[in-house]
């Protein structure tokens, strides 16, 4: 988080920020009945996003912030046929 200005200190009642940064996550998909039929994959992301902190007091803000994540990597479908479950990465 960044935030924009001089301030530093919890003196305003509006403090914004912006925010970015990354992801790395591993997600696996695996059919119930067969723990042999499975997809995974690793991906990475990024995120950038602005909120701000409305400052009640020293003791109590609350925080509102809104964020954008972009994922890059393969996407895992699963299509069901009868009693098969097919996984496309």
């Amino acid at each position: 988080m960044f935030y924009p200005g001089q301030n530093k200190q919890v003196t305003h009642f509006f403090q914004p920020d912006i925010l970015a940064g990354h992801c790395v996550d591993y997600s696996k998909m695996m059919q119930t009945q067969n723990e042999n039929n499975y997809a995974d994959r690793w991906s990475m992301a990024t995120q950038a996003g602005l909120g701000t902190h409305l400052n009640f007091n020293n003791r109590l803000d609350c925080s509102v912030a809104t964020q954008y994540m972009l994922h890059f990597g393969k996407e895992i479908d699963t299509v069901v046929a009868s009693d098969d479950v097919l996984f496309y990465t």
